[in-house]
């Protein structure tokens, strides 16, 4: 990886900085790994075993660095093994939204210690992080709580991101990727920083808590469909690479044109946006008065219909119980649910096996709490 570990943009006369990365990548290597020696921190990050030590040993200063000895050793004395405090260590996650954000600081059991929610419309731009930054800091301060004795900062948006190179596909605001900088960030909050989609943290939630064996399709639907599927603790997409590409599937062969320009997607006919399409109205007003008007009755039940195909389509892939989030999930009905389930069941002879998932916001926001504490533990 080269002089001063695998930061090489930072000049090398400059040693305060080079420093100050190498403790954050070692404080990012504890955090995805349950111990580690100092010789496994030294290869991995190519870093001289005493910066390595001297690192290890200010971690520990500051209270936020635990070790251990293993037992059963064959031969030898056995090495220290070092892993971040779990009783000093809080994490936070940071749900983003079009006109707000939230926040939401928990400790290592999960247990919610601060949430507030901030007036601040999203902009693709480096202000915008800065301020987000900035509120973040403030809500740590009044908890008199400190940013670098946390795990991390899970930042989740409901757009695509690559957890892995850290970078949001925002192609809804015409960028395909935005001015958001990871390593800046850290630097502001002195705390490493991740990032996470909306509906994977929803789905990781849902797995990790009501959904049988942790298994389970999250079905979101809302102005756009989404589909994620959690199985066996692992988070993956149910169609091909991209998220939305579900929404994007042929639903009715020949049908009516979508946005996207193909002909018969899910999207146009299961979305929340086709009741403004169709009535000028959103779902709300429209289920207000459809028991008084037999053309919305009519729309309803094919609507309704189209949807039993599509989660039935999920369900026969992936033999999971689907749950069903986003705006529509709050208009569905008890009794929509039996109908949609009845439909389900007669089209793919399966048990009952389609639920609501809840208000996805926090669905999301505790889901990238546990993200961040199934990486942790």
């Amino acid at each position: 990886m080269g002089a001063g570990g695998p930061f090489k943009n930072i000049p090398p006369n400059d040693s305060s900085a080079i420093r100050a990365q190498n403790c954050k990548a070692v404080d990012r290597l504890l955090y995805e790994n349950n111990g580690l020696t100092k010789n496994e921190i030294s290869q991995r990050l190519s870093l001289s075993m005493p910066t390595v030590a001297g690192i290890l040993q200010e971690m520990e200063e500051d209270g936020i660095l635990e070790y251990y000895q293993e037992k059963d050793v064959a031969t030898g004395r056995p090495p220290l093994k070092y892993l971040l405090s779990s009783k000093t260590h809080v994490c936070v996650a940071v749900l983003i939204r079009d006109d707000y954000f939230k926040t939401l600081i928990c400790d290592v059991h999960g247990r919610s210690l601060f949430s507030a929610s901030f007036s601040l419309p999203y902009e693709n731009n480096g202000e915008y992080w800065e301020e987000v930054c900035s509120l973040i800091s403030k809500s740590m301060d009044s908890c008199e709580l400190e940013l670098k004795k946390s795990i991390g900062v899970n930042v989740i948006l409901s757009c695509q991101v690559d957890p892995i190179e850290h970078l949001i596909i925002d192609r809804q605001h015409g960028e395909k990727f935005s001015y958001f900088n990871i390593n800046q960030m850290e630097t502001m909050l002195g705390a490493p920083v991740y990032l996470n989609n909306f509906y994977e943290s929803a789905a990781f939630e849902l797995g990790s808590t009501v959904a049988p064996q942790g298994n389970c399709i999250y079905l979101h639907i809302s102005d756009v469909i989404q589909s994620v599927c959690m199985a066996g603790g692992r988070i993956f997409r149910t169609w091909e690479n991209e998220l939305g590409t579900l929404g994007h599937i042929t639903l009715v062969p020949l049908g009516k044109k979508c946005r996207c320009g193909k002909f018969g997607c899910a999207q146009a006919y299961c979305s929340t946006d086709v009741f403004k399409e169709v009535f000028g109205e959103d779902i709300a007003g429209f289920l207000e008065d459809r028991s008084n008007t037999p053309q919305k009755q009519m729309f309803w039940h094919e609507y309704i219909f189209l949807l039993s195909i599509l989660i039935s389509n999920q369900y026969n892939i992936f033999k999971m119980p689907v749950y069903i989030g986003g705006e529509l999930a709050k208009y569905l009905s008890g009794e929509d649910i039996e109908l949609l389930n009845t439909m389900v069941c007669n089209a793919t002879g399966s048990p009952y096996c389609l639920y609501l998932a809840g208000d996805s916001e926090e669905l999301a926001i505790y889901g990238a709490i546990k993200i961040l504490l199934h990486n942790f533990k």
